[in-house]
Order: C-alpha cells, then sequence, then structure tokens
C-alpha cells in the first residue's frame, strides 16, 4: 500500500470516529423514547433522518467511535 493511501486510511478512520462520538452525544437514539426526563433534558436533539443518515452507517459509525485510542497508535505502528 502506497504512503498516499495509507494517509487517506487514517485520515478516513480518524473522520468516522468523530462523526460517530458526535453522533452518540448530539443524536436522538431509539431507547431515550421511554425516559420522559431525558425527552426533556433533549428536546433540541437531532434524528437520524434530520441529517441523512441510515440506522446502518450510525451504528458503525459508534462502533469505530467505540475502538479505545490504544488502537489508533497501531494504524501508526502499520506505516512504520
Amino acid at each position: 500500500m502506497s504512503h498516499a493511501a495509507k494517509a487517506k486510511n487514517k485520515k478516513s478512520f480518524r473522520h468516522d470516529r468523530k462523526c460517530g462520538e458526535w453522533l452518540k452525544e448530539n443524536v436522538k437514539h431509539g431507547g431515550d423514547r421511554g425516559n420522559q426526563y431525558k425527552k426533556l433534558a433533549r428536546s433540541q436533539d437531532v434524528t437520524l433522518a434530520d441529517i441523512g443518515v441510515t440506522k446502518n452507517e450510525s451504528s458503525r459509525l459508534q462502533k469505530i467511535a467505540d475502538i479505545p485510542d490504544k488502537c489508533n497508535n497501531l494504524l501508526s505502528l502499520q506505516d512504520a
């Protein structure tokens, strides 16, 4: 794999990770529906439909965001 391709993969991974983190913090999740307190506290929440993201995309991005930071170092080790 060329250096440019590795750099692109690393950049894409960081982008997906940031998106997943943002989704966790800002998008209303289905499990929150039953909790009236959360509904009141988070009345300005965005839905996946509002931002044009599918449930599968959201799930994939949030799983990437859950990967521990130590694994980011593995990408750097692959370059060495």
